[in-house]
């Protein structure tokens, strides 16, 4: 009864009932687009971080100095390594796919709580700013002034992340800069992040922004101290540092950029001639040697420590050159890969130079060989 009321209602809408060919092709293109519905789902298997397939594919799973397989996770901007204690890949990537799942669910700190926790030795053994600096200092082959530098720097910014006073940082007689310095190299290396750099990097800019040559001399600040703190960090020696200590990751300055930098051109405001003129008038007979001084730092270009450690042999009489390079008492500063210079001085100049005794020897009490 219920089947010929349904076949009265489809004519009298004229729709006409399916005969046996057409159910048997619904039936086919049904079953197709089951079939499709399924490949599509399987190549899909796998693309889920919470599937262990997804961690069976190459490159997702490492090794890193160690035998067993660890792999690497982020979430809500913070990366963290997490071991999987086996060296065979299926149970690694159950256990990784494991990980992603709890961390999806109760966040990367509860994560941490549970798959790393940090035993009293953890705590103890964690890197600290100057244990960084120390094993750099070690490790790099760069001259002592530039070591300076970096670790100036890198203490100075961590200073202004963690709000460590500074009011006593020059107090070196009254023990006010060892103070500081303890407080700065106390720092656990884990607690600086790249957004910690890039919110002390706006703040320091927004203080100035009112301001255009505040902000000019901000941003050259800042470039430096960002520059040299990266080189305790560089390609070249971190992995060598890495063989002493664990270096937390991501590194204090990943990802962070340097801002557009203001062009530093240096455009004198001073008259050389004036200023050499006047030496003449009032020290060449008077203080000779003091002359010289003006003269090698004018006309011949000199630093003040090539001039405070030259030497009576980089003076070339009959040729008329003057060479500025390496010695006992001094390392050349020139860039990598250039010659050390030459200059060719006027025979009336070098008539002024010539006599007496030479700066290194003064400074240094030992014979100009």
């Amino acid at each position: 009864m219920i089947v010929v009321n349904h076949l009265f209602y489809a004519y009298s809408v004229g729709i006409k009932p399916l005969n046996d060919d057409q159910s048997q092709s619904l039936i086919v293109e049904k079953s197709a687009l089951k079939m499709h519905s399924f490949e599509k789902s399987r190549s899909r298997a796998g693309e889920s971080k919470a599937d262990a397939r997804y961690w069976l594919k190459p490159g997702r799973l490492k090794f890193n100095n160690s035998p067993n397989y660890s792999f690497q996770i982020q979430s809500n901007g913070a990366r963290e390594w997490f071991a999987l204690g086996t060296p065979n890949k299926k149970s690694a990537a159950a256990k990784a796919s494991e990980i992603y799942s709890f961390i999806q669910a109760n966040g990367l700190d509860e994560a941490l709580r549970r798959y790393k926790p940090k035993t009293k030795e953890d705590e103890k053994n964690l890197v600290t700013v100057g244990k960084l600096i120390e094993t750099a200092r070690d490790l790099s082959s760069a001259r002592r002034q530039s070591l300076d530098a970096y670790t100036k720097a890198f203490r100075r910014i961590v200073s202004d992340i963690k709000d460590i006073a500074h009011d006593r940082k020059h107090d070196h007689h009254g023990g006010g800069a060892l103070e500081w310095r303890a407080k700065v190299d106390a720092v656990k290396l884990e607690t600086l992040t790249p957004a910690d750099v890039l919110a002390w990097k706006n703040s320091r800019l927004r203080e100035a922004e009112a301001d255009p040559l505040a902000k000019r001399r901000a941003i050259v600040t800042i470039n430096s101290l960002i520059r040299n703190s990266k080189a305790l960090f560089s390609k070249k020696i971190l992995p060598f540092i890495e063989q002493s200590i664990t270096i937390p990751r991501p590194l204090p300055f990943e990802g962070v950029t340097l801002e557009k930098a203001p062009s530093t051109r240096y455009v004198s405001k001073m008259d050389p001639f004036a200023i050499l003129a006047l030496a003449k008038e009032q020290m060449a007979e008077t203080d000779p040697e003091a002359f010289k001084v003006m003269v090698l730092a004018l006309v011949c270009g000199l630093r003040r420590s090539e001039i405070d450690n030259l030497l009576w042999r980089a003076f070339d009489f009959t040729g008329s050159t003057l060479r500025i390079e390496t010695s006992e008492y001094r390392e050349s500063l020139l860039h990598t890969g250039r010659m050390e210079r030459l200059r060719h001085i006027a025979t009336s100049i070098l008539g002024k130079l010539e006599g007496g005794p030479c700066p290194a020897t003064i400074i240094n009490p030992l014979n100009d060989n």
